[in-house]
């Protein structure tokens, strides 16, 4: 793998973000991003758009495993590429989801810590261990509870969304799980 470009972030030298379209502001830090309370609708609107931002970066780390990665095994470099396909499918939906409450791409801030952090690492099972075990994991666990919060104001469109990404979440998590213990396997 070769050098890629960094970026420097309270000290710590991460991978430089990937390229968005102009519509979007990227910001380096959590507290540069928007928050509401409750669930207006901006609050709805804005988690929509954070979501969908967090897929997007999913989506660029799946793909820049492939790229980084071209002699990973090829199950795994399937099993990448179905989550790529996955997360596209997410951002898509969210997409529709925000345009459909009135929102548009754009409207937030996002970020793109996740991306920076996955990407900086070296190997593509510290990869898979902190993207897919970690970020998605915590996915999953947030996944788990907003269909609920989504439901209490009648929208049960947007908590239908939810489950089926939760459902997709659950396979990258468990294709990581496999291949970290096939990896420690072969070199313990």
């Amino acid at each position: 793998m070769s050098e890629f470009p960094t970026k420097v972030v309270r000290g710590v030298t991460l991978r430089a973000d990937p390229p968005r379209e102009s519509a979007f502001q990227v910001v380096q830090l959590d507290a540069e991003m928007h928050e509401y309370p409750g669930m207006t609708p901006p609050a709805q609107r804005e988690r929509l758009h954070r979501h969908m931002g967090n897929e997007l970066g999913s989506l660029d780390i799946a793909a820049q495993c492939l790229a980084d990665f071209p002699d990973a095994p090829w199950e795994l470099r399937l099993e990448l590429a179905r989550q790529a396909w996955d997360e596209s499918r997410h951002v898509l939906a969210l997409y529709r989801r925000l345009r459909d409450l009135g929102g548009r791409k754009g409207e937030f801030p996002i970020g793109n810590f996740e991306w920076s952090v996955t990407c900086s690492l070296h190997s593509l099972a510290g990869r898979l261990a902190v993207q897919n075990r970690t970020f998605e994991a915590g996915q999953m666990d947030l996944l788990g509870s907003l269909p609920r919060h989504w439901r209490e104001i009648g929208d049960e469109d947007t908590a239908a969304m939810l489950e089926a990404i939760l459902n997709d979440e659950v396979q990258h998590v468990r294709f990581a799980n496999r291949w970290l213990k096939e990896f420690v396997r072969q070199d313990p």
